[in-house]
């Protein structure tokens, strides 16, 4: 925490609020639905040393896998996100990429940092999934986050937070 002047007075603040003033937060929300056997892939690559907040909801049953140091070559087309700067006095340019729907050919010999399901059996319990993340990005290494959804009309929800140091 850190201490800041605010109208005066002092204040506590979180690293990534006293980020966000600087103009270093990017921001990235939305929804999908997937049906059961569905997956997305999101492929994020930064230039700069990064630290992204992934905040992952779903109502039914589901799993996520964040995998490191992929070849570039293993990833392919999606779209790419436009990542806003939480404070609206600064500009929209972030050095992340963020890519939607890419396709992504996984490997028995990749790095999984992080791996989360929902459900003790896929089929029958429907309780959600809500998955926290916190990483910091090596900057030029590609990493991707793999959602599957293990039930029909699954409603996804994810949110992020990008600081750039």
């Amino acid at each position: 925490m850190a201490y800041i002047i605010y109208n005066g007075y002092p204040s506590m603040q979180t690293h990534i609020e006293e980020k966000a003033h600087l103009g270093l937060v990017y921001g990235y929300s939305d929804y999908m639905t997937l049906n059961d056997g569905d997956a997305v892939y999101m492929h994020v690559k930064s230039t700069k040393t990064a630290h992204i907040y992934w905040s992952i909801t779903t109502d039914k049953s589901a799993a996520t896998e964040l995998y490191d140091n992929i070849d570039s070559s293993r990833i392919t087309g999606g779209t790419q996100v436009n990542l806003y700067n939480i404070n609206r006095n600064y500009p929209d340019n972030p050095s992340t990429i963020l890519m939607n729907g890419v396709t992504f050919t996984e490997s028995t010999s990749d790095t999984v940092l992080d791996k989360v399901k929902q459900g003790i059996d896929s089929k029958k319990l429907k309780s959600g999934m809500d998955s926290n993340d916190f990483l910091i990005l090596k900057p030029n290494i590609n990493y991707v986050r793999k959602i599957e959804s293990f039930d029909n009309t699954n409603i996804i929800s994810i949110s992020l937070r990008i600081i750039e140091e």
